[in-house]
């Protein structure tokens, strides 16, 4: 039997008595031997065949299940959850493994952040308590250890799964756990097992390498986004209030001697960028707190509101420590007893803020905002149009009036006490 004119094989015939085969029969023996050739030839080609499409399938059906995931992550940004489960479908299924489940490793214990198609027994058991810590012996101790890909043929003859719950809920014989690495740093890592004793294949661990390197991919490109969202938020955030802080100027501008519009613009702005629900801005004097501008608080709001505000009330801590204070819920404040009815009427419900000697807050990085636009403006017309309001006005006349009143008083006092040091005849003079 020959290929390419090498010996591949022979057919041997036999008789048990002397009798030579004839040319024809050693001819027809030479063709079986050819088509023998060619049948093994055949096979040869056809095997190598059936071998290749097996791996063009098998490295399509890992290119599509890459393309799934990849789609995943495009489609998701910012979301971990829906990356990792698929993740972990695709590299259950492709592999032949009974169920799996991703984990993230924060340098001192790992926490299970996808399953999929646990056993119910040993689902709930991890839902009830977290990945134990590794011990010696186990794979993820090794791994830790290691930071390299572990596998265990037969979970059964290794004593540090004796009695596991891998083993016990699980029915585990054959586990593998791939590692997730950022820069040599273990931050995670791929397990899948099997119920029966059969090891994953060189190709299969490589596929969890892949699944595993696009996980880390995803989790920083998370990071990534997430901070450049926190980063235009805060943008957004400075731009809007510095927007609000240039609308304020504007009024004040536009309205020298005028208040009141400058009061309504600082309220309007910081109940809307602290995104309260309304706001009372109030002025301080010798009688107490006045509110003197109101945005989006129900009718009779400030008519309701005490000068003198309540012992342990917002405005009372404002007005003794001169900071700005904050009342997390005023429906549990004692120091609220008293303005239930005025909360009734507000409506106001858990989250209240309390207002400082200025204005409303909700937020405690925003409490500076409007503040100091409105301070600018009352010091620069505090001669203005403020003292022409009746109360001041009356005290005022009332303090002038006292003091004229004091001065020939002392005068008189004065001139008295002075001729007391003079001569008889000087003093007679002088009241000649």
């Amino acid at each position: 039997m020959l290929k390419d004119n090498e010996v591949i094989g022979v057919i041997a015939i036999f008789r048990q008595e002397v009798r030579p085969f004839t040319d024809k029969q050693i001819d027809l023996v030479q063709n079986f031997a050819a088509q023998a050739a060619i049948a093994i030839e055949n096979t040869r080609l056809l095997n190598e065949l059936r071998q290749r499409t097996d791996d063009l399938s098998e490295a399509l059906e890992q290119q599509t299940a890459t393309s799934e995931v990849l789609q995943v992550i495009s489609s998701s940004p910012g979301e971990l959850e829906p990356v990792f489960q698929a993740m972990l479908a695709n590299a259950v299924r492709i592999c032949e493994a009974k169920f799996g489940m991703l984990l993230l490793y924060d340098g001192k214990e790992f926490r299970t952040v996808a399953l999929h198609d646990l056993p119910p027994a040993y689902a709930d058991a991890l839902r009830a308590q977290p990945v134990p810590e590794a011990r010696p012996g186990d794979a993820l101790f090794t791994l830790v250890d290691t930071k390299q890909v572990v596998q265990i043929a037969d979970i059964a003859t290794e004593p540090a799964y004796a009695g596991s719950r891998p083993k016990a809920l699980g029915g585990v014989r054959t586990l593998l756990i791939v590692p997730m690495l950022k820069e040599d740093k273990l931050v995670g890592a791929i397990t899948i097992y099997r119920q029966e004793v059969r090891p994953f294949t060189d190709k299969q661990i490589e596929l969890v390498r892949n699944f595993a390197a696009q996980a880390v991919i995803a989790i920083e490109n998370t990071r990534l986004l997430n901070e450049l969202r926190q980063r235009t938020d805060d943008l957004s955030e400075s731009l809007e209030q510095q927007t609000a802080t240039s609308e304020v100027l504007r009024v004040i501008s536009s309205s020298p001697g005028d208040l009141e519009p400058v009061f309504q613009a600082i309220l309007e702005n910081a109940t809307r960028i602290c995104d309260a629900g309304f706001g009372m801005l109030a002025l301080y004097d010798e009688d107490g707190f006045r509110g003197v501008a109101v945005q989006g608080a129900p009718q009779h709001f400030a008519e309701l509101m005490p000068r003198k505000p309540g012992r342990g009330t917002g405005m009372a801590i404002v007005e003794s420590t001169r900071k700005p204070c904050q009342i997390h819920d005023a429906a549990t404040d004692p120091a609220y007893d008293r303005a239930r009815r005025l909360a009734r009427l507000c409506r106001v419900s858990h989250g209240i803020t309390c207002a400082n000697a200025e204005g409303w807050r909700a937020r405690r990085r925003d409490r500076h905002l409007p503040a100091r636009g409105a301070a600018v403006h009352r010091q620069a017309n505090r001669a203005g149009d403020e003292l022409r309001r009746p109360g001041r006005h009356r005290y005022r006349e009332r303090a002038s009036a006292q003091r004229a009143a004091r001065i020939p008083a002392a005068a008189d006092r004065h001139r008295r006490r002075a001729q007391g040091h003079q001569p008889h005849d000087f003093r007679s003079a002088v009241r000649a």
